[in-house]
């Protein structure tokens, strides 16, 4: 199954890919599957998550960045290409480093992975798309007791916050033997 088109499964669905370094992982599943999921409303709210926030941040960037430029996308879905603005004043609801909500009414969030969401909630959403990222450091700076840890975040604080029905992608590097 594939979390960029619709489906009916209410327990949600989970997926892990792994490949090698330079195969575009990150931006396959930051960049190129969002952007048709959420130009054809496949999904609502995407939340990513990485090991550092700044990292999900340059990935919601350089979605956002192709947004602006690309006019192939502003012709086509041009409520996606603009950020969502308030009836009253035309002021931009949410265009940020850390989330953006589109006219279309997608949403895009970037966590680093250890940022307390728990109820993350946006316009009456949850998230059905949580994209998870390199969430584990290197292996010089990484123990089985912080990969123990760091499972229990994903499955006990990240993982409940999918609306019903979510889809959970995993991509990164395996940095040592029982890593996440």
């Amino acid at each position: 199954k594939s979390w960029a088109v619709k489906d009916s499964d209410p327990n949600g669905h989970w997926a892990a890919h792994i490949a090698p370094r330079g195969c575009g992982k990150s931006t396959w599943l930051f960049h190129i599957l969002p952007l048709w999921a959420a130009a054809h409303e496949h999904r609502k709210f995407a939340a990513a998550f990485s090991d550092a926030a700044n990292q999900a941040e340059g990935h919601l960037l350089n979605f956002k960045m192709e947004l602006r430029t690309n006019e192939l996308l502003q012709s086509d879905y041009p409520d996606l290409c603009e950020p969502m603005k308030e009836k009253r004043n035309n002021r931009t609801i949410a265009d940020s480093a850390w989330r953006t909500i589109r006219k279309n009414g997608f949403i895009f969030d970037a966590n680093g992975v250890d940022t307390n969401a728990l109820g993350k909630n946006a316009l009456g959403m949850r998230p059905d798309l949580i994209i998870l990222d390199d969430i584990e450091k290197g292996e010089k700076n990484y123990s089985e007791y912080q990969a123990t840890r760091q499972r229990n975040t994903v499955i006990d604080d990240i993982s409940p916050m999918g609306s019903p029905g979510y889809h959970m992608v995993f991509v990164g590097t395996t940095t040592m033997p029982n890593s996440v």
